[in-house]
């Protein structure tokens, strides 16, 4: 299972570049390749964080090694990260409530880092050792992008088109007014028609 879910996340990470240097293709990459990543912890998480392999997930030797215990705070640690990720999709498409998702994820993974640092300083476990890790880059990533304002992203995506730039923030700020949108448009299309 790790190795799809670091697959999985470096297919994310360069559908991520394509989109930020808009590259044609790059926001349905995005849109795959992190839907893909958040519906991994959030469907596998149980097993990814106990180190249970895919194609073992449905037989019951598997869970030997693990408790109850174990394999619901893993849950909760994967759906917390989708959250997180999600979060970072609705971002950097510009979509609403990119905060709000990230914002949840985040409480969830902060409750579960306290946790998870002081069973890790009694067992040394390799479990806690690896939820802690996620925690630490996806949360990272999640806080960044956060914190990072629609509208600073927006000038910084679209910094080589700057009318795209102030008609995106002044339909954002207005997502009723049709005739901003259309200027939305007619700004993209100034762009498709200069490639």
């Amino acid at each position: 299972m790790k190795k799809a879910e670091v697959i999985v996340a470096a297919l994310s990470v360069i559908a991520l570049l394509f989109n930020i240097f808009l590259i044609p293709g790059g926001g349905i990459l995005t849109a795959i390749t992190l839907s893909l990543l958040a519906s991994l912890y959030f469907y596998f998480g149980f097993a990814l964080f106990n180190g249970i392999k895919l194609r073992y997930i449905f037989k019951k030797e598997s869970y030997k090694s693990s408790n109850s215990l174990r394999l619901i705070g893993a849950a909760i640690t994967g759906a917390s990260l989708s959250m997180i990720i999600i979060g970072i999709l609705f971002k950097v498409m510009l979509w609403p409530s990119a905060d709000i998702n990230i914002n949840t994820g985040l409480w969830g993974v902060l409750v579960i880092a306290i946790f998870s640092m002081v069973k890790y300083q009694k067992s040394r476990s390799e479990y806690y050792a690896r939820i802690l890790i996620c925690i630490a880059v996806i949360g990272g990533v999640g806080l960044l992008i956060m914190l990072t304002t629609t509208n600073r992203w927006i000038e910084f995506k679209y910094r080589n088109h700057p009318a795209l730039a102030t008609a995106l923030k002044q339909a954002i700020s207005d997502p009723n007014n049709t005739a901003l949108w259309g200027k939305v448009r007619e700004e993209r299309q100034k762009i498709d028609n200069e490639h």
